[in-house]
């Protein structure tokens, strides 16, 4: 019986560890962790052991990392970072994107307003561009929450350039209307 119990606690804490992921630190520290995100050079964690706070720790303080039975170096860390670093620029660049040209018609409107009707063929292009480059932001955003803000960009961008298509589009129907009475008349 002793031997079987004692086997039991053997696998329980065997199977523990490999739901955990382990850090080895460049002090030669070993900790058995639950990775939460890796982002920018920073790896988040809680501690499998003792559960405890959300905890972080540089990449440049890591030597290696275990995920279940998979092994990390240094080196590939960097490029993963590097990876993640890039992605979450470009997820920047479109947000930005995606909001400027949403409210970029806006302004289109108001010039087409002042100086020339014509102004006015510029907005479904910019319109079209912040409903893309929206659309593009939140499907690669979907379920991460650490691009929280470039996904709150994204449906901006989208509101806004949606409802300046809408309202493109009703301003269309009126002028043709307006159009049509006024060769009518």
């Amino acid at each position: 019986m002793i031997v079987l119990l004692s086997n039991m606690f053997g696998l329980k804490a065997n199977s523990l560890r490999a739901d955990c992921d382990t850090l080895l630190s460049n002090s030669g520290t070993l900790l058995v962790v639950r990775i939460e995100s890796v982002k920018q050079g920073v790896i988040e964690y809680y501690d499998c052991e003792g559960g405890g706070k959300l905890q972080r720790m540089d990449f440049s303080e890591i030597r290696e990392i275990r995920r279940g039975r998979e092994l990390k170096t240094g080196s590939e860390l960097k490029k993963e970072a590097a990876l993640l670093a890039a992605e979450e620029r470009q997820l920047t660049n479109y947000a930005k994107l995606a909001a400027l040209f949403g409210v970029g018609s806006l302004f289109f409107w108001l010039f087409a307003a002042a100086f020339s009707p014509w102004m006015g063929l510029l907005i479904l292009p910019c319109t079209i561009l912040g409903l893309v480059f929206g659309i593009k932001v939140l499907r690669r955003t979907r379920n991460i929450p650490e691009y929280r803000q470039q996904r709150k960009m994204g449906r901006f961008g989208i509101i806004a350039a949606g409802s300046q298509l809408a309202f493109g589009v009703l301003y269309l129907v009126v002028a043709l209307l307006f159009l049509l009475l006024w060769g009518w008349w």
